[in-house]
């Protein structure tokens, strides 16, 4: 192994790239050389941001430090810059499961799959974290119940800045124009006017989309983030709930925003003025629920 790293720090300081970076790191991971392991992942991610291998391996060593919100955190950054990385979408499924965050792991399971295809092995731990999770609500969990809507309508500004962010002029063309990276959010999308639609998670990171792009779904779940944010603040300070929806309406389109009961999720679509909420509201929460959400 001494021989193996010795050749491949030559010829990273010679030829660096990616596939180079992450090999010698996972070997210094492999033989207990932490510092040396995390400092050529650094200097990988300097070099190549968009090149996700490497943070997995980062986040091994944060693992192996300890460091557990740390490894989480590399590795979402990892999915943000390499949407199509299932290395780091099943470590974060293992991270969620070990923490018994059951409806986070499935949804990261779902989107590897959505990555990955029907792998039989992946199927199966799906089925099998499902089922548990079905055993917990058996035993007794209470049900919780959505708090009334708050109406954000004719919030404009916010969403034409938003939108002139995306670099639109009008709502953008229908996502049937584009890839979808989200299957559970396809029957949706596939609804007369709707752009798009994103799932993101308590820290605004997006976890499955459909019709964006990346740079696009992470602007839409940070916007989100925030307008959610606002509207529980506001909620908490009245009736001590949380926000079951909000709409927002400008000229150029609109957001809704649904989240299930008190779940730790939320989804957001982008949509023209004229699509009702209504409408949009029982394949939203469905895609919700399918996620593992509560």
């Amino acid at each position: 192994m001494d021989s193996e790293i010795e050749r491949l720090r030559k010829k990273a300081e010679n030829y660096p790239s990616p596939s180079v970076y992450s090999r010698l790191a996972d070997l210094l991971h492999r033989n207990g050389a932490l510092d040396d392991a995390d400092l050529i992942c650094r200097r990988c991610i300097k070099e190549f941001p968009r090149k996700g291998d490497v943070y997995v391996v980062r986040a091994r060593i944060q693992l192996a430090r300890q460091q557990r919100a740390d490894a989480v955190a590399t590795l979402e950054e990892c999915i943000k810059r390499d949407t199509q990385n299932g290395a780091a979408l099943e470590l974060l499924a293992d991270i969620a499961q070990e923490d018994g965050d059951l409806p986070r792991a499935i949804a990261h399971l779902e989107r590897l799959r959505a990555v990955r295809g029907d792998d039989q092995a992946l199927l199966d731990r799906l089925r099998q974290l499902q089922e548990r999770r079905a055993t917990r609500a058996d035993e007794g969990v209470p049900a919780r119940h959505d708090t009334e809507t708050v109406d954000l309508t004719n919030f404009s500004s916010g969403l034409t800045s938003f939108l002139s962010a995306m670099g639109n002029n009008s709502v953008p063309p229908p996502p049937s124009a584009k890839p979808a990276s989200g299957n559970l959010l396809q029957p949706l999308c596939q609804e007369a006017g709707v752009t798009g639609a994103v799932v993101f998670d308590t820290r605004g990171h997006p976890l499955i989309s459909s019709g964006l792009d990346t740079e696009q779904e992470t602007l839409l779940a940070a916007m989100a983030q925030d307008v959610s944010s606002a509207a529980d603040a506001a909620l908490h300070d009245v009736s001590g709930g949380r926000f079951a929806s909000w709409l927002i309406q400008s000229h150029l389109g609109q957001l809704m925003a649904f989240r299930r009961n008190e779940g730790n999720l939320c989804l957001v679509a982008l949509t023209e003025q004229n699509v009702k909420a209504a409408l949009m509201e029982l394949k939203a929460r469905q895609a919700l629920i399918d996620l593992g959400e509560a």
